[in-house]
């Protein structure tokens, strides 16, 4: 939290004085997991002063929309540690995920895809435990991949440069070889 307290101290939203989609995307999680519980919302409002405030602002907005996006889709420096541990945090479990996803078609090619296939061991900061193996985490990391698959010229050295930046170097490199879609709130083989 301390990252993303540190950016909500500099930028009122996260890409500058106005709401964009990753704000609306953000705010659900934070009001849900964070703000709206006994213990963890007392711990967001003592040591995460400016979530709390972004919260605020997001969940119960006064007046209208008065500032703007940063210049030429400037992606803020204080992002950028909040980036690195999505990294750093995420794409083992996404590449663990995918791999059992893959294992897993291979050996019932013709059985429903599960909500969860097992659990595995994670590491987050420095401590481990086991989390569920969820396919859905696919269909979203499939959505991100296909966006910057079809990125060209600019858009994609603009991309990579954000990645390097925040050691997201494993993005690119995880196969889908068993690639999903949703489909009637259910997902499929795609």
């Amino acid at each position: 939290m301390s990252e993303l307290d540190t950016h909500f101290r500099h930028h009122l939203y996260l890409l500058g004085e106005r709401p964009c989609t990753g704000d609306f995307a953000l705010v659900g999680a934070l009001y849900a997991h964070l703000y709206r519980d006994a213990s963890a919302g007392a711990l967001t409002r003592k040591e995460g002063i400016a979530v709390a405030q972004y919260v605020e602002r997001m969940m119960f907005p006064r007046g209208g929309l008065i500032g703007d996006y940063l210049p030429e889709d400037t992606i803020p420096e204080t992002l950028i540690p909040m980036l690195s541990r999505i990294m750093r945090e995420q794409m083992p479990c996404i590449e663990v995920t995918a791999r059992c996803l893959a294992t897993w078609k291979m050996e019932n090619p013709d059985v429903d895809i599960p909500r969860m296939l097992g659990k595995h061991e994670f590491s987050l900061e420095g401590l481990s435990a086991n989390r569920g193996i969820f396919p859905y985490a696919i269909w979203l990391f499939g959505c991100a991949r296909e966006l910057y698959d079809n990125m060209d010229g600019n858009a994609r050295k603009e991309a990579d440069a954000l990645l390097d930046q925040c050691g997201g170097g494993l993005f690119c490199k995880i196969p889908i070889n068993a690639p999903v879609k949703l489909q009637d709130f259910r997902l499929q083989w795609a």
